[in-house]
């Protein structure tokens, strides 16, 4: 699904989320700060669902790895909120931490 005219998640940002809320005839700083309160949230919901799987017993590895990822990418998300376009356009990779 693209958001505005751009389908890359890391060139996202503030321009083309403007474009889908004009789009769908949403308030654009109502959806604006509804996306920055579910990145903030993020983090903290992962934390708590990586602590619950590890307590049930899954894979230390993958679920440590995969809610690191998580992680990044909401606050990776979160930052574009703010971004200049010419800061987004950049490559973003995300790398895990063990």
């Amino acid at each position: 699904m693209k958001i505005g005219d751009e389908y890359n998640i890391p060139l996202i940002g503030i321009s083309e989320w403007q474009a889908l809320a004009s789009a769908c005839a949403i308030d654009s700083e109502v959806l604006m700060n509804r996306l920055r309160q579910l990145a903030d949230a993020l983090p903290d919901a992962v934390s708590a669902a990586r602590d619950q799987a590890l307590a049930d017993g899954l894979n230390r590895k993958v679920v440590t790895t995969l809610a690191n990822l998580l992680i990044l990418h909401a606050k990776a998300r979160r930052a574009a909120l703010n971004a200049p376009a010419s800061k987004r356009r950049r490559s973003h990779k995300i790398v895990a931490k063990n």
